[in-house]
């Protein structure tokens, strides 16, 4: 997932809490990595974190929808093509 600017006061937080030999995970966390169309991807058959629950976290927690897609809790595994179609159509 990448970061959401729903979750931008927590990211900018977290990133000035970083120690300063943390440069890698501080660009990860710039805001230039920051897209408004994020949310959270979820497989809609994960039966670990049923996508009912995802769906609740994920707004209650973040502020985000979930986009659901199909597969189960591993979607980079189990669902490769579906994932990275969408990865790249949102990029």
């Amino acid at each position: 997932m990448v970061i959401s600017p729903g979750a931008s006061r927590f990211t900018t937080r977290l990133r000035d809490a970083l120690p300063p030999h943390a440069a890698a995970e501080r660009h990860l966390l710039s805001p230039a990595n920051e897209h408004p169309d994020d949310g959270v991807l979820s497989g809609r058959e994960d039966r670990l974190f049923p996508i009912d629950l995802q769906r609740r976290i994920a707004c209650e927690r973040l502020g985000l929808n979930v986009r659901d897609l199909p597969g189960g809790h591993l979607l980079a595994l189990s669902q490769p093509s579906p994932l990275a179609e969408h990865l790249t159509s949102h990029a």
